[in-house]
């Protein structure tokens, strides 16, 4: 901030916003009048309204008026010199000020120009305590932050403000320059074909473009870009155009519109499908770029560019897009559970196979089909699995993930799949699924390797057991439970080992709950989720079995004495301290030490 004093200075021009009408009462003169100025005796006050809303780069007009504080009479003391002096403002902010004289009755022009508002009285007078506004002093601010500007009656017309001259003082901010802000607009994207315009709401509509290669009227996805001001709100009057460039794979259309439209790609190659795409008239803050396939597959990146009116060029950011083949390979991905149910029953199937958004709906196996440049890709045919001996498996299905973000599979490309055991298994049978798919010749299939899956029963019996008996406090445990069914065999997978949430003797974070599900047999808690009392002794874990007699459960553990094993030491310690001093008394003995 640069500060001038209000002694002896002379006047400079500055720029500066504020608003509000301001005026104070003078003191008296302790100079001289010029030949025709009005005397501090007759001024009673400067008065200054100030701009609102000033910019960097805009002009910022001051209103000038005077109060009398005694009648002024048209003749030798009736003109007002209004003068402007900097006393604070950014540095490099200045520029100069200029005086415009504004048409008003029974005043006349002066001599207003560059930093000086002159007007004088025309044959007429300007009662005491009446006001009159006379013009305005402007300036165009090169630099946003506060300026403070003096607006003084310089009654010696010597453009110096000397001592008791009257004035009035305005602190004002001036702030950015309106126009297209590239830091602040934003640009997101999606992959749906739907006329729903990408935000940051959820990954979903974040996400990248993408779609197999062959041309369509149905789009890959959307780019919507929101052009703002530094402010945060519509630059469209502030830009020239909007441009989307496409280097790899795909063709774009720059839209004017807020909300793309339905489909918004070309089918076919005869319509000239755009590299680039651009619009010249943006009538809203919102515009939107459809991102369609050329007919080749692979990687592409859409870069949007963004010209202000004033001819600058930005780019405002870049979106990746992916066209893909059709899929031609089969990989097995996870498998989750290899314990089917006996007496026939699916073993990792639930409502809506293809829907993962809780985390209790879990595949047996998950699969995932690829094209040949290794992108997840809904193969056109649905995989299946064929069993080894239907007597005990009768096969395994599959439907494609629809992506849910947080418990999806991964989306297209992914298939959760889950197994069905015939009626007559019976446990400890166990046969093999071969997971495959179908060509595209409607002959040939993709295999992947025979997976071995077991028959268990319902669970029977039901055995808790802590990874060991004591603990510190607040130390992770492990709680396992073994399930096994009437046979004795584990029990199939998928099954809740508690009928309710467990409770517990002390306090303790993280007690399993219904969701605690068999996996070969056991059920386990996630590490670092279960966690023991923060004070000493014996706790139990209590629950309910899932078995037909609904059983108690519980397993037992304890939490040491954090100081116990300080103590310990302490005593040795002192053991040892005893058997030293009993050495030397004995040394000092031998040589006759007393």
């Amino acid at each position: 901030m640069k500060t001038i004093s209000l002694k002896k200075v002379s006047a400079v021009a500055v720029a500066s916003l504020g608003f509000g009408l301001l005026s104070v009462v003078p003191a008296q003169a302790a100079v001289s009048a010029g030949a025709d100025e009005i005397t501090n005796a007759q001024m009673k006050s400067v008065n200054v309204t100030a701009p609102t809303a000033p910019t960097v780069g805009a002009v910022a007009a001051f209103t000038i008026g005077i109060t009398a504080a005694a009648t002024i009479t048209s003749g030798t003391t009736d003109h007002a010199h209004i003068r402007p002096i900097i006393t604070a403002a950014p540095t490099g902010g200045i520029s100069a000020f200029t005086g415009a004289f504004v048409a008003v009755t029974n005043w006349v022009n002066g001599t207003s120009g560059t930093g000086l508002l002159s007007a004088g009285l025309d044959a007429s007078t300007l009662a005491a305590n009446a006001s009159v506004s006379l013009g305005t002093l402007s300036f165009t601010p090169s630099k946003a932050g506060t300026y403070s500007i003096t607006f003084y009656h310089d009654q010696d017309n010597d453009a110096v403000l000397d001592p008791l001259e009257i004035y009035q003082t305005a602190t004002i901010t001036v702030g950015a320059a309106n126009g297209y802000s590239n830091t602040v607009s934003t640009i997101y994207s999606n992959k749906l074909s739907t006329d729903a315009i990408a935000s940051a709401a959820t990954a979903a509509t974040n996400a990248n473009p993408t779609r197999d290669s062959a041309m369509s009227a149905t789009r890959a996805g959307t780019i919507s870009i929101s052009l703002n001001t530094a402010t945060n709100t519509s630059a469209a009057a502030f830009v020239s155009k909007v441009e989307a460039v496409v280097s790899g794979s795909g063709y774009v259309l720059t839209e004017n519109l807020a909300t793309p439209g339905a489909d918004g790609c070309y089918a076919n190659a005869a319509a000239s499908p755009l590299r680039a795409s651009s619009i010249t008239t943006i009538s809203q803050q919102v515009v939107n770029v459809s991102v369609c396939s050329d007919g080749t597959a692979g990687k592409g990146t859409v870069t949007i560019k963004v010209t202000d009116t004033d001819g600058a060029v930005f780019t405002l950011g870049t979106v990746d897009v992916l066209f893909t083949s059709a899929a031609t390979t089969l990989a097995l991905v996870a498998t989750n559970y290899t314990i089917a149910p006996a007496l026939g029953g699916d073993l990792g199937r639930y409502t809506t196979m293809g829907t993962r958004d809780t985390a209790a709906k879990i595949p047996a196996t998950v699969l995932v089909t690829r094209d040949s440049a290794a992108n997840a890709v809904t193969h056109a045919n649905t995989p299946d699995g064929l069993s080894s001996n239907t007597a005990v498996l009768t096969g395994g299905t599959c439907t494609v993930d629809d992506g849910n973000v947080t418990y999806g599979s991964g989306g297209a490309g992914f298939w959760n799949c889950y197994v069905t055991s015939a009626t007559a298994a019976k446990s400890g049978d166990t046969a093999t699924i071969t997971w495959r798919v179908l060509n595209a010749d409607g002959v040939t299939r993709t295999t992947l390797a025979a997976v071995t899956y077991t028959i268990g029963g319902a669970i029977a019996k039901e055995v808790v057991t802590l990874n060991k008996a004591a603990f510190a406090p607040g130390e992770a445990m492990t709680l396992t439970v073994t399930a096994t069914d009437a046979a004795g065999k584990p029990a199939y997978d998928g099954q809740a080992v508690f009928a309710a949430q467990t409770t517990s003797s002390m306090t303790i974070t993280g007690l399993p709950t219904t969701t605690l599900l068999t996996k070969g047999g056991t059920a386990i808690t996630t590490a670092n989720t279960l966690f023991a009392p923060s004070t000493a002794g014996a706790f139990t874990i209590f629950g309910t079995g899932t078995d037909a007699a609904a059983t108690k459960l519980s397993v037992a553990g304890s939490v040491d004495n954090g100081n116990a094993a300080l103590l310990t030491q302490i005593d040795a310690l002192n053991a040892k301290i005893v058997a030293l001093n009993a050495l030397i008394a004995k040394i000092m003995k031998k040589l006759g030490v007393k």
